[in-house]
Parts: structure tokens; sequence; C-alpha cells
């Protein structure tokens, strides 16, 4: 939600006047707080054609001039409907979201049992496409805005979404052209070239391995040894994505529910470093960290300090 605190919109058109994204300013974040974003805007960008043809924007910004509804600051990027079916200066709630949502998909605005929708959905749906399509974990991180070991990354570059963007663009090519289907089984969300749909877009990488030859059983194994024994793996991904540890004189608490974890002297068996109470929910015994686990932001910053 945080583009509903977005100060200004600036539609990106191409040579040909195609709308190819979105970007925006947003003041209110969850790094606003932070040192280093201190009376800064967050960019935000989305790709402005989606798993159809014809971009959504343009005809967004036709609804949104249809309805009187004006750019931000003057509205909110989206406003709440008023009672009429005019908009408010209000921006819209996540649960009103949410149930507008449920509303145009399943038309009900309650929760159905077999099928939870929300507005996180949005973004869960966009981060499972790109799962199956088999992006990695370093740009589904970055797509979802969660940065973790990129932090001086983003720091020091001024394209740093550059990469996760055009990965989730050729996401949804794919989608577009029948290539990729992701709402099929595991054996049959990508489509041989043969077995594409025709289209007029133009047409994309094959990301199905090509055809093998055929060989001797001698030839094969000979092959897939030499294969195995030449194959080269970025040693990066160790970095990246190796499980937080405690600074040197201090020692991990973590919330059985939350999974976040909290620093505290050894000696310390009331409060963290953050002055949070030890609770009963606390454990520093039998923890699970894993590479995403959150630390407490207070208690990194106490210690630094």
């Amino acid at each position: 939600m945080q583009s509903m605190h977005s100060g200004q919109l600036y539609p990106d058109k191409d040579d040909t006047g195609v709308t190819r994204y979105l970007e925006a300013a947003a003041s209110v974040h969850k790094t606003m707080h932070a040192n280093l974003y201190r009376h800064r805007l967050l960019p935000l960008v989305a790709p402005a054609i989606g798993v159809v043809e014809e971009p959504w924007v343009d005809r967004w910004f036709t609804v949104r001039d249809a309805l009187g509804i004006k750019p931000p600051p003057l509205h909110a990027l989206m406003p709440a409907p008023a009672s009429d079916g005019g908009a408010t200066k209000r921006p819209l709630s996540a649960t009103e979201a949410g149930a507008g949502l449920r509303k145009l998909l399943h038309g009900t605005k309650e929760q159905l049992k077999e099928r939870r929708l929300s507005a996180h959905s949005m973004k869960a749906t966009t981060l499972s496409y790109a799962a199956k399509f088999g992006l990695s974990a370093e740009t589904r991180l970055q797509l979802a805005y969660h940065v973790g070991g990129f932090k001086m990354l983003h720091t020091y570059s001024r394209d740093a979404a550059a990469q996760p963007l055009l990965e989730l663009e050729r996401v949804l090519h794919a989608i577009r052209d029948g290539s990729f289907r992701p709402d099929s089984t595991r054996s049959g969300r990508f489509l041989a070239e043969s077995e594409k749909p025709s289209t007029s877009e133009a047409p994309v990488v094959d990301l199905t391995d090509p055809k093998p030859e055929v060989l001797s059983e001698g030839e094969e194994a000979q092959s897939s040894s030499s294969d195995e024994s030449s194959e080269e793996f970025p040693k990066a991904n160790s970095r990246v994505f190796r499980p937080p540890e405690p600074p040197s004189g201090y020692v991990f608490w973590q919330h059985r529910k939350m999974k976040t974890l909290h620093l505290t002297r050894p000696d310390y068996k009331r409060v963290f470093m953050c002055n949070r109470y030890i609770g009963p929910l606390h454990s520093k015994e039998d923890m699970s960290i894993r590479y995403d686990t959150p630390v407490c932001r207070q208690c990194a910053a106490a210690v630094k300090e």
C-alpha cells in the first residue's frame, strides 16, 4: 500500500507513444525513518502492459478522468469511493481494496473459505508467477522490496530495479504469448515452440530445452560427466543467503510465532537491546534461523551505537 502515498505520477511512453511503465514517488514507506532514506521519496515503477496486450495504464487514466479523479497529490492514487459513486479525498484502505477485489472476482465481499483473497494477493500472485517461471531468489526478493544482502547495491545504485523489472516483464511477455501458463500443472506450464498459439506479437526466446541428440550409452555417460564437471555455479549466492549471526558479545532470542530475532547480552534476562521485554513467546533455544529470518532493527541499531 506504499503507492497510496504517492505524490506524483509519471507515465513513461516509448517512441511510438505506447505507455510502457508507470512511475510514482511515495513519501510514506516502511524505510522512511531510516537515516539513509529520511526526507527522500521512494521511487515506484510498474510495467504498463500485464498479461493482456492492451496497456492497463491508459485505460486506468481514462476511467480516472471520467470519474473526475485528479492526479496526486490532489487525489490519492486509489481514492476511496463516496456513497454517490464519486471519489473522496481519503485513500482506499487495504480492507476496502480486498473487499472490492473479492466483489469483482467472486461477486461477494465476504471471504471464501476455499479461496481467501486480500489486497496482498496481487503481490503474492505476481511473485508466484516469477517463482514458477524460474526467476532467481535474488530477483524475487528485490521485486518484493526485501533487499536483504543487496542493501549496499540499492544504496549506491540508481538503477537497482532495472534488472528485476526486466525479468518480471519477461514473465508477463511469456504469459501473453501463451508460452508460459502459470495456472497449469508443473508438466504443462511451458509450451514447446510448435504448441504456442499464433500471435502478432514479436516472438520471445524459447525457454524450453532443445531436443537432445541421440547418443549411445557410452557417449551419454561421458557427455553427462563432462557437463557436470565443467558446470560453474555463482559463488555469490553462498554469501548473500547466509543466515544472520549475532555480533560478538551478543546472543539471539527468537519469537516463536513471528520468528523475529532480538539481540541481548548473554547475561540479560529481562529486556532486549531494543528495550522490549523478554516475553513467554521468546526463546534462545531450538531457534529456526534461515537466510530470510528478520532481525529487529532497533536491536541492531542499539548494538551499532
